[in-house]
């Protein structure tokens, strides 16, 4: 593995847990955030991350493309294998992400029986309600605040 990407996968746990884990409910309720990893030469990498209730695992993704509400569904079946144990088809999901090539926009992808999506078209604008991201801005932004 290239000292650059070990810097990177390094730096990665303090993105995911930039809280004390012991302070976390056990009752929480499963969150998802993200984070933006910018390198010298001003290439980006997205981190999707979703805490599992309780707040002590973090299931994160990084990624090149920003496909926020993929990576959430992706992230939710992801989540969704592990309260119900099922390791080999976490797995295999993830196994056949790694090895899918990117799709072009709006092309269905199957990654197992269980989850698939369609791949956004970037040049297009985000829309309410499929953007999650827009849909909580325009919820909590006053109007006069958002031009």
């Amino acid at each position: 593995m290239p000292l650059k990407m070990k810097e990177i996968l390094q730096s990665v746990p303090k993105f995911c847990f930039p809280f004390d884990v012991e302070r976390v409910s056990q009752n929480q309720v499963g969150q998802h955030f993200t984070f933006v990893l910018t390198d010298i030469e001003s290439k980006q990498r997205f981190g999707f991350c979703r805490l599992t209730s309780g707040g002590t695992i973090c299931l994160c993704i990084l990624s090149y493309l920003p496909w926020f509400e993929v990576y959430y569904k992706l992230l939710n079946t992801l989540a969704d294998y592990l309260a119900k144990e099922l390791e080999n088809d976490l797995n295999e999901t993830l196994k056949s992400l790694y090895n899918h090539p990117v799709p072009k926009a709006n092309t269905p992808v199957n990654l197992s029986v269980h989850s698939y999506f369609i791949a956004p078209d970037v040049t297009g604008l985000p829309t309410i309600p499929e953007s999650r991201n827009l849909t909580e801005y325009f919820v909590a932004v006053d109007v006069s605040n958002m031009l």
